[in-house]
Order: C-alpha cells, then structure tokens, then sequence
C-alpha cells in the first residue's frame, strides 16, 4: 500500500477509502511536497516500475477489477494504460526482469498475468478463496520462466504457479502448515489473515505473516500471529511440527526463561515453546537486507516488529517492536497518530521504515536500530496525508484496534472480519463455571488449560465437544436492519450485538466498564454499517442457467425465498427452528435449535456454510440439506446445480 521510488524522491500510498493515491515528496521530515491521482475505483496495492507506477484498482465502476499504468513526473501522474481485470483487483508484483506483472483479484479468486510491453492480459486463473500477497522468483534451478508464491486471506495453505512468458501457467497448493511449534501435538492449524508474503533475497525462502488460529501462546483464545517460513527449494516448512511424543531434543529447544513465561504444559512433558512476539493482526512485511530481518506491521497494536529472517519460527526469537501510535486522546483512549498500520516500505539506506496507517491516514517515518542489541530510537515522525477525519474516524480506528481493553480481548474486529469479511473459520462458543462466577467465550481451539490454570476447576457447559459451532459470517453490507444480530437472534438490535461481542472476544467474558463500552458501541455502529465496503460483484445479465436458478429459488415449491427475503438482504430475519444435524466432531450439541435465517448477500465467496460450518461448498449444502431449510430434496441434479448458480450470484 505505500512504495518508494528508486530514485528515492517520492513514496506513493494507496488510499482505498479515498480513491486516491498520495503522492509525498522526500526526505519527508522537513516540509514535504504533496500530489493527489484521484483513481477510478478503490486502489489497493501500488509499485514503481522504471518511472511508472502499477495501481490495482478493485472494481471500476459496476463493472470489474483493473490495473492501471500511469506515468510519473516528479509527483504528477497521468494514466497511460488501464487493463481490464476480473474484479477485486488487489495484489501485484512483477517479475524481477520487469517485464510480466502479477495480479490477485481477492473475491473472484483469480491471479492475472499482464505483459507491460503490450499492457495485454496473458492468462487468468482460478486459485484458492481470496488470493492477496505475490512473491516473484526466477524459475526453479535455472531453469527458464518465473515462479510465484500466492497468500491467502483465508486457510493455511499456499499457492505456488509456475509461468513464463507465453503458455498457461502450472498451478499447485503448498501445505504450509500454520505455527507448527505452537501448535496443539499432531495438529495441523487453520491461518487467517494472509495478507503478504515476501520472498528472501537469495530466494530461498517465503515468509507468510498471519495469524494461527487455536495456537497456544499469550492470546490463545483466538491463537498467535507470527511469519511461517517456506523453504522454496523444495516447497516444505522450516519448522517441523510438534508431536506428542516427548523427546529430549524438543525440551532442548526451550530455555528455562521460556518455560517460565509459558506456564504451559501438553502431554505431562512436552513444554509450549513461547513466543517472543504474539502478532496480533499481521499486515504488511519487508526484508531488511542489512541485518537480515523481517519488518512486519501489526494492524491490531500500532506496532511495527522487527525480526530474525533465518530463524525457522522468526516470532519465537528475540525481536525489536517499535511503536507508532502518538497522541493518545482523553476521551476514547485512541492514537491520534499512527493507528491501524497496513502498509510498509524502506529507505534505500534500509535506516528507515515509512509506515502508512489507514486509520489516521498518516505516515510514520521509523528510525531503525542499526544492528543487533538494544538501541534507543528517536520517537517516530508523522508527515500527514492532507486528510479530513471525517465522521467515521473514531469507529474505524475502534474496528481496527486490538489495544482497547473494554473492545477487544487481544484481536480487533478486524481481526475475524478482515475488511468486513470473515475468516473462514468455526469458532467455540463455551460457557464456563466456576463458583459463582460464569463467562462465556469464543475460542479457536480445544485446548482449555489456560481457562485451568487460571480459574481453578472449571464446569464446563455443553457435552460431546468442545462449546458450540459459530462460523463467521461476513458484515460488510449486512447491517442496514434494526435486528435482531446473533445465530440464535439474541441481540434485538446491532448496538447489543456489539456490546455482546465486546465480551465474547476475550478471556474472561468481559469488563464491568459499562459506560465506555456502550460510548464505544455507538463509535463502532455506524462505521461497520457505513465504513466496510461490501464484496464487489459485477452487475450483468443472468445466464440461462442462472435465471432458472432464480425461479427456482423463488418458486413456491422450494420455499427459499419465503425467509431468504430478496427485498431485506436475503432474510426475513426471523428465528426457526432448525431440524438438527448431529453436532459436528470436536463440537457440543447445541440445545437452542432455533436460529436466525442468515443473509445470503455474498453466499458464493463466504465457505463454510451453515452456522457450524460443517458445509465446506454450497454444493455440499444443497445436497444434505433433506428438507431442514425449504425444500430441496425434490430437485434434480440439474436443477440443484441452476440453484447454486444463481446463489452466486447475490
């Protein structure tokens, strides 16, 4: 979201929320020159190539994504090229000849090769949910062509593609597992908000900052963000997982000061080795050459964090953090200065870092340590972006932040619903006892022995699993209604939902500040309803099949339209009981078996499906479905696949 020039007299930020890309003059500290390209949709991602600049823009219009190449003089550009890209147009990065650029369109999960010789579209393809960071490498042992590794924002699993410069591309998944060394024994972690990846000098390595969802760490209701390491030589983990056995080479791997500080135990002998730096909303990152490390920006705590780039697990080795926010008010406890980090780039000297924070729309010019040990750095220095705060501003830096005690537990808003999306995830809703004192929680994972260790003996409500199912459901573009909010319908209006959710995502079920939780509530409602920009969808004819789709959907003898209300976001609102399901493995059952209809706005790019999650395509759905919602059971398979696809289409 923020580049620097190579001629170093300039940075470039994409402001998504302004449509705009800034133009600052550098050195910055000293009275810099600033410049506005208005763009024609929302630019996401913004790199310099010779005297061009590359913008993604994630939707023109109604109609879908593009990239734009635009000439540069001095702070002054003018558009030179527009290509056509599918929508939601996000990430890019180029090759290291500069002559290919790669594109991740987000919602329509594609990645898009252009030739910047032509400005012509090579190829497109279909890749897993929400593709966003790029890494580009020269092909594979010498060998001609180019390779590419692809975050995702949802799961842990990568992308690597294989290309050159004509033919299609090769495409695989790369099983990357997500903080191994602090997981669970045996188990594999889901990832969420994969932003970014970025490649070694050598290219021998890829680094993912995100978050690990059920890691055991500091945070581990939701889990631990760090950077997950991939040896690009053969595409396999540097960190090995852990296992249950209890072995004198993994206690081997954990000081007694690290033993200290986990206070955590598996399997009578296996200590939980500890992280040094618990990410909470990993964003952006660069390798700082100079000093081998990685510079990651933490959206949640207005941090930028410095660590090992050669170390397996970079987060569980000594790191620095350097702190951005400035300025904190009196009244809401929120930065003036340096709030939601999201984007960051170097100096050409690598003695500075420039940090783009969305939420004060400023950039903080960072000072770093020269080396290793510990140095005192100058304060960071804010240049201005020239921006009004507008009436939003408290709510989005409030949806964004991981350091307001009352709001949030460690994670942000933000943190499940990255962009107002969600993160793919089934989270545990458990109630716990202890005496008279009852808390409920969402968590990540199983694993209870915080809740122990803290409180004593615990009673833990539900049988069978672990708490109830709760998958995440996307709230950008859902909110327009009064209420009622909640799977079950529990919060009559979006304010209670809010002040719900405040003691849901955190330890403990909560603080008793009710009168600053109910002043943030009010700063966080019109932001989620106004702030978040709905998934883009292109606005087009239906198809044959489509158009069926629809009939059927709203035919009498289906039923779906009769609760999926087309008028009210697909929903008429109303809780109805649900003939059960068995509880899915690892889950209670859950006694309340009535449960809002939910919105279908966006359904074809927010798997799983069901409140439980326990569909992972509409497919899927649509086939075991018997009748609990509508009536299905009674199509033909011609009928069912018309049905999903005018489903995609809302």
């Amino acid at each position: 979201m923020i580049v620097r020039t190579p001629a170093s007299d300039a940075l470039f930020i994409a402001d998504e929320d302004h449509r705009v890309v800034h133009a600052i003059s550098l050195p910055a500290e000293v009275k810099p020159k600033r410049a506005d390209f208005t763009a024609p949709g929302a630019p996401a991602q913004v790199v310099v190539v010779g005297n061009r600049l590359l913008v993604t823009v994630r939707q023109i219009g109604q109609g879908g994504g593009a990239l734009l190449v635009l000439d540069r003089s001095g702070l002054d550009l003018k558009e030179a090229a527009r290509i056509d890209l599918p929508v939601d147009a996000w990430g890019v990065s180029v090759t290291p000849d500069d002559k290919i650029a790669l594109v991740t369109s987000a919602w329509s999960h594609q990645l898009s090769a252009i030739d910047l010789a032509t400005s012509k579209v090579l190829w497109s393809v279909d890749t897993a949910r929400e593709p966003r960071g790029i890494a580009v490498l020269p092909g594979a042992d010498g060998a001609s062509g180019y390779r590419a590794y692809v975050s995702h924002l949802v799961g842990s699993d990568v992308t690597r593609v294989d290309f050159g410069a004509s033919g299609a591309p090769t495409l695989k998944r790369v099983e990357l597992p997500a903080a191994p060394l602090l997981s669970p024994a045996n188990t594999k972690l889901p990832a969420s908000l994969g932003y970014s990846v970025v490649a070694s000098p050598r290219g021998d390595r890829a680094y993912f900052p995100r978050v690990a969802l059920g890691a055991l760490g500091p945070s581990d209701w939701f889990g631990v963000g760090g950077v997950d390491v991939l040896s690009t030589d053969h595409d396999v983990p540097r960190a090995p997982r852990r296992s249950a056995r209890a072995t004198a080479h993994f206690a081997d791997l954990v000081s007694k000061e690290m033993e200290q500080q986990s206070g955590r135990w598996l399997d009578g002998a296996n200590p939980v080795m500890s992280a040094r730096v618990a990410l909470s909303q990993p964003r952006a990152t660069v390798y700082r050459r100079k000093s081998n490390t990685l510079l990651v920006v933490d959206e949640g705590r207005n941090d930028l964090v410095e660590l090992d780039a050669l170390a397996m697990a970079p987060n569980l080795v000594s790191a620095r953090t350097y702190g951005l926010s400035k300025k904190e008010d009196q009244v809401l406890h929120l930065p003036e200065h340096g709030a939601a980090p999201q984007g960051v780039a170097l100096s050409e000297d690598e003695d500075e870092a420039y940090v783009f924070c969305r939420a004060t729309y400023d950039v903080m010019i960072i000072k770093l340590s020269p080396g290793d040990g510990y140095y005192s750095v100058p304060p960071p220095i804010v240049v201005g972006l020239g921006v009004e705060q507008d009436k939003l501003h408290a709510g989005r830096a409030l949806f964004y932040s991981a350091t307001v005690g009352d709001v949030s537990g460690g994670l942000a808003c933000a943190g499940c619903h990255p962009e107002g999306r969600d993160d793919g995830h089934t989270w545990h809703e458990v109630s716990f006892k202890n005496g008279d004192h009852k808390f409920t929680n969402f968590i990540a994972g199983t694993d209870l022995s915080s809740f122990s260790s803290r409180w004593g003996d615990i009673e833990m409500e539900g049988t069978g699993g672990v708490g109830y199912a709760r998958q995440t459901p996307i709230i950008a573009g859902r909110l327009k209604a009064a209420g009622p909010y909640g799977w079950h319908g529990e919060s009559a209006t979006l304010e209670a939902r809010l002040l719900a959710g405040f003691g849901l995502h955190r330890w403990e079920g909560g603080t008793d500040n009710k009168s600053m939780m109910g002043m943030y509530a009010r700063e966080l409602l019109p932001f989620v309803r106004e702030g978040l920009t709905p998934p883009p969808r292109v606005e087009r004819a239906l198809t044959d099949e489509e158009q069926k789709g629809r009939a059927l959907f709203e035919s009498p003898t289906t039923l779906c339209a009769t609760c999926h209300v087309p008028a009210s976001e697909y929903t008429d609102r109303n809780v109805a009981p649900l003939k059960a399901f068995p509880a899915r493995a690892g889950f209670s059952e859950d006694p309340v078996k009535g449960f809002k209809t939910p919105s279908l706005l966006h359904v074809g790019g927010s798997p799983p499906y069901l409140h439980d999650g326990r569909f992972d395509t509409l497919e899927g759905l649509i086939e075991y479905n018997q009748d609990r919602m509508g009536k299905t059971a009674q199509l033909s398979p011609d009928e069912r696949k018309a049905l999903i696809a005018f489903l995609r289409t809302l």
